[in-house]
């Protein structure tokens, strides 16, 4: 595929003329002096074409389309993506909510520049941080809150595909944690039950809740973790999710939670433990040493 869409235009332009406007046009000037000048350009081109096509030398003539200028636009896009990867973004958290404890909250968004443009490679295929990127930014989010300094998802996202083979392994938050802590200790992660939550953020703990969508889903579409971080004295909890979305959106039809809306006010609501639990089917309490 050649990818220089500027030269895709122009070749596109010499087949629009050799195929539709110099072939009308002798047929207006067949009794003038000027056909078979025309004629000749017509010939040069069409040979020119005909023999890049059977050898298969010059892809920018055989994919002068209008489908492969799409694909190239595509494709180019994703190498801008991919170079831009590479670079290193200061990904500054937000810091405008709190915890129990009064501390900072380092709220990251998987979604957000310097973040969403990570991915790694299953053969061909390129998977993106802002699809697969919940499980890295919630740990993210919670080690930068208990240490107080920001350790961000991309970080903790290198680190893992440094150590693990994702397309054979997948993804779990003990094996986030597991290559995470060859850097970093002090660093606590156990599995608790929905009945220890409450104490375990109050105890200077956070929780990451592993979701899965049901027909009553208000908090994903999907798979997702969340971070729950506070609880009030009226024993409502507030949530940091790392996928949240500028705008609200409804959950589409591969979704189990098929035309429930989930808003993009999560993060400013109170919920009940009930409300959470009806779509968590983990809970990972990570707290200090």
């Amino acid at each position: 595929m050649c990818d220089k869409i500027l030269v895709l235009y122009i070749f596109l332009i010499i087949k629009i003329l050799i195929y539709i406007i110099i072939p009308i046009t002798l047929i207006f000037v067949r009794k003038r002096k000027i056909f078979k000048y025309i004629l000749y350009v017509e010939i040069i081109l069409l040979l020119i074409f005909a023999i890049n096509n059977y050898i298969g030398r010059n892809a920018c003539i055989s994919n002068s389309s209008l489908s492969a200028i799409k694909q190239v636009r595509k494709t180019n896009k994703m190498k801008v993506i991919s170079d831009e990867s590479n670079l290193n973004y200061a990904i500054t958290p937000s810091k405008k909510y709190q915890m129990y404890n009064k501390n900072n909250l380092y709220y990251y968004n998987q979604n957000s520049e310097g973040i969403n443009n990570q991915y790694y490679e299953c053969g061909n295929k390129k998977i993106y941080m802002n699809s697969i990127g919940s499980a890295f930014t919630s740990f993210s989010i919670a080690i930068s809150s208990l240490y107080q300094k920001s350790i961000d998802p991309v970080t903790i996202f290198k680190y893992y595909k440094s150590d693990y083979n994702i397309c054979d392994n997948g993804i779990t938050i003990e094996n986030i944690y597991n290559s995470t802590m060859k850097r970093y200790g002090n660093i606590l992660l156990s599995e608790i039950g929905v009945n220890e939550v409450e104490s375990s953020i109050k105890n200077d703990g956070i929780v990451i809740a592993k979701l899965q969508a049901n027909e009553n889903s208000k908090l994903t579409c999907d798979n997702n973790y969340i971070v729950i971080y506070n609880v009030g004295v009226d024993g409502k909890f507030q949530i940091a999710d790392p996928s949240q979305f500028s705008k609200s959106y409804v959950c589409p039809y591969s979704s189990p939670a098929y035309g429930n809306i989930i808003d993009n006010d999560n993060m400013k609501k109170s919920w009940t433990l009930n409300e959470i639990d009806n779509e968590a089917i983990k809970y990972y309490l990570v707290k200090k040493g």
